[in-house]
């Protein structure tokens, strides 16, 4: 078996399907955020390893408000189905009910990058990341 892609102390918050309730985040909920579902052997996943690891370091340094949540789905296929994970990898908008969705941009396609992740973040529908950090956060990526 492959060793997870993150650890607890790299400042995300891993999930397993018993955190789950359907497509609802029932146990572990530390607030609105982005979730990765990944595959330990999917390359996409491998490459965006680091750049999670710093958006969970600027979301808390800057005070966002947003958690960066993740998820080995297919180890969880429980969660896999709830949330419809087809591919990897997939990233998803928690709410602040614990609520899980798929993060689009502005033209409802699947995002993918950090930047692309920030801008769905910072649209109209998704408007919780505002304040002092977010500009801070934003200059962190570049796309």
């Amino acid at each position: 078996m492959a060793q997870s892609l993150y650890k607890k102390t790299d400042g995300v918050v891993i999930l397993t399907d018993a955190n789950f309730t359907g497509a609802k985040l029932t146990s572990g909920f530390k607030g609105p955020g982005v979730l990765k579902a990944y595959a330990v052997w999917c390359p996409h996943c491998q490459d965006k390893v680091q750049e999670f690891k710093t958006l969970a370091k600027c979301f808390k340094d800057e005070k966002i408000g947003l958690v960066v949540y993740v998820i080995e789905a297919d180890q969880n296929s429980g969660f896999a189905s709830a949330c419809e994970v087809e591919s990897f990898p997939t990233m998803l908008f928690v709410d602040q009910t614990g609520g899980v969705a798929p993060l689009t941009n502005a033209q409802h396609t699947p995002v993918y990058t950090v930047p692309d992740i920030l801008t769905a973040l910072c649209s109209t529908k998704n408007k919780c990341v505002k304040g002092k950090g977010s500009k801070a956060v934003k200059g962190t990526f570049k796309a």
